[in-house]
C-alpha cells in the first residue's frame, strides 16, 4: 500500500510541475505577443515623429531664409524712407513684416530647428 502511495505522490508532483511549466510558457507567450505589439507601435510612432521633425526642420529653415530676406528688405525700406522723409512704418507691408519677425523670432525658430534636426 505504501508503494502505491509513493507512486501516486510522485505522479502528482510530476503533473504539478508540468502544469506550472505550461502556465509559465503561456505567460511567456502572452508577454511576447504584448512586446511584439508594443515594439511595432513604438517603431510606427518613432517613424512618424522622425518624419514630422524632419518636415518641421525643413519648414523652419525655409522660414528663417524668408525672415533674413524680409529683414534685409526692411533695412533697405527704412533707409529709403529716411531719404524720402517718410516713416518706414507707413510703407505698405512694413508693419506686418515687423510684427511677423517679432511674433516668430527667427533666432527662436533656429533653435527649434536645431532641436528637430537631432530627432
Amino acid at each position: 500500500m505504501s508503494k502505491i502511495l509513493e507512486v501516486l505522490n510522485r505522479k502528482s508532483v510530476e503533473l504539478k510541475s508540468e502544469v506550472i511549466e505550461l502556465g509559465l510558457a503561456d505567460d511567456m507567450l502572452k508577454e511576447i505577443a504584448n512586446a511584439n505589439s508594443d515594439i511595432k507601435n513604438y517603431l510606427k510612432s518613432a517613424s512618424s515623429i522622425s518624419s514630422l521633425a524632419s518636415k518641421a526642420a525643413s519648414d523652419g529653415s525655409s522660414y528663417i531664409q524668408s525672415a533674413v530676406k524680409i529683414n534685409k528688405i526692411m533695412s533697405t525700406m527704412k533707409a529709403k524712407a529716411k531719404e524720402l522723409g517718410v516713416k518706414a512704418e507707413d510703407i505698405k507691408g512694413y508693419k506686418e513684416a515687423e510684427d511677423l519677425l517679432v511674433r516668430y523670432d527667427p533666432s527662436a525658430v533656429q533653435s527649434k530647428v536645431a532641436d528637430f534636426k537631432k530627432l
